[in-house]
C-alpha cells in the first residue's frame, strides 16, 4: 500500500497506512456471516500437548511449516518473476539479493513457527492449567498484563511497523512512541482478557467500550496516527499473540473461554496509539501557538535608506 501510494500523484507514502486496519474488517465481517449458516457445538479441548520424543516434535513442526510455508511463499516467487520479466526488469545483483532474501524468509519463518508450535503454545497451555487449579487470583490478572507485553515484544512484525513508520514520516513520528503505545495496548488487553475469563465477564461490552472510543478519537486526531493506529491492531495479533497469550486464557478458562482475546489484542492498541496521537497533536499545537505569540510580541522596525535623499 506504501509502494502503491508513493508512484500516485498529489499522494504520499502516509495514505498507504492504515491499509493492515481495513484488511482486518473482512475476516471479522466473513466470519459473522459464516455463524448465521453453521449450528454451534458444545467446545471440546483437543489439545493433547507435547510427547516425550522433543526431537520428533520438532522434526515433524519443521516439516510441517515448511510445507506452509510454501504453499504462501510460492506465489509471491511467480508473481516477482512475472513482474520481472515484464515491469521490474531489475540488474542482476538485485535480483540475486531478493532470491537470497526469500530464501531466509522462507527458512526463518519455518523455524520461527516451529518455535512457536512447539514451544510457545504448549508452555502457555501449561501454565494456563495451572492458573486455573489456583481460582480466581489477582495475581493472575498481573501475569497476562506481563506476558501480553512480551509476547508483542517478541512480535517481529511490530519492528518492522516501527521502522516504516520513521521512514515513512522522515522521522517526524518517532517509532519508539508507537512502540511503546502497541506494548501498553496489549499488555492491558491480556490482564483485561483474563479478568473477563475469570470474573465472567461479557467481553463484548468490553470490546463495545474500546471501539467506540477509538472511532470516537480518530475524529479527533489526524488520518496519520488514526491509520498508524488501525494498522498497529493488525500487527499486534500475530503470531506470538494467537499462539501465546489465546492458549493460556483458553486453558485458564476451562476450554473455550478464550476466544475473543485476540480481538482485545487488537482493539487495545488501536486505543492506545490513538490516545498518543492525541497527546502529539495538542503538544504540537501548543508549541505553535507559543511561536506565533513570541513573535507577535517582538516589534517590527522599517529601515528606509532613502530617508536622507528624500529629506
Amino acid at each position: 500500500g506504501v509502494g502503491f501510494c508513493a508512484i500516485r500523484s498529489k499522494s504520499s507514502q502516509d495514505d498507504g497506512l492504515g491499509l493492515l486496519g481495513l484488511a482486518s474488517i473482512g475476516p471479522i465481517i466473513s466470519t459473522m456471516f459464516l455463524s448465521l449458516f453453521l449450528e454451534e457445538k458444545p467446545y471440546m479441548d483437543s489439545y493433547q500437548g507435547i510427547d516425550g520424543n522433543l526431537l520428533n516434535t520438532f522434526v515433524n513442526s519443521f516439516v510441517h511449516n515448511l510445507k506452509q510455508t510454501t504453499i504462501v511463499i510460492i506465489p509471491l516467487i511467480v508473481l516477482f518473476i512475472l513482474c520481472q520479466i515484464f515491469i521490474f526488469r531489475y540488474p542482476k545483483v538485485k535480483v540475486v539479493r531478493m532470491s537470497l532474501g526469500f530464501a531466509l524468509t522462507y527458512v526463518g519463518i519455518s523455524i520461527f513457527l516451529t518455535g512457536v508450535d512447539s514451544g510457545y503454545l504448549p508452555i502457555a497451555y501449561t501454565i494456563g492449567q495451572s492458573l486455573s487449579d489456583i481460582g480466581n487470583n489477582p495475581l493472575s490478572i498481573g501475569l497476562g498484563v506481563t506476558l501480553g507485553a512480551l509476547a508483542v515484544m517478541a512480535e517481529p512484525a511490530l519492528s518492522i511497523l516501527k521502522k516504516q513508520i520513521e521512514e515513512i514520516t522522515s522521522g517526524r513520528v518517532k517509532g519508539t512512541f508507537i512502540y511503546i503505545s502497541i506494548i501498553l495496548g496489549v499488555a492491558l488487553a491480556g490482564g483485561i482478557a483474563i479478568a473477563c475469563a475469570l470474573y465472567n465477564i461479557n467481553i463484548i461490552f468490553v470490546l463495545l467500550i474500546i471501539y467506540v472510543l477509538s472511532i470516537a478519537l480518530s475524529f479527533y486526531n489526524t488520518q496519520l496516527f488514526s491509520s498508524m493506529a488501525f494498522d498497529s491492531g493488525g500487527i499486534a495479533t500475530g503470531t506470538m499473540s494467537v499462539t501465546f497469550i489465546l492458549p493460556l486464557v483458553s486453558a485458564l478458562t476451562f476450554g473455550g473461554g478464550g476466544f475473543g482475546t485476540i480481538a482485545l489484542i487488537a482493539v487495545f492498541p488501536i486505543f492506545t496509539v490513538q490516545i498518543f496521537g492525541l497527546i502529539y497533536k495538542l503538544k504540537l499545537t501548543a508549541e505553535t501557538k507559543k511561536k506565533l505569540a513570541s513573535m507577535q510580541k517582538k516589534k517590527l522596525f522599517i529601515v528606509d535608506f532613502d530617508y536622507k535623499r528624500r529629506k
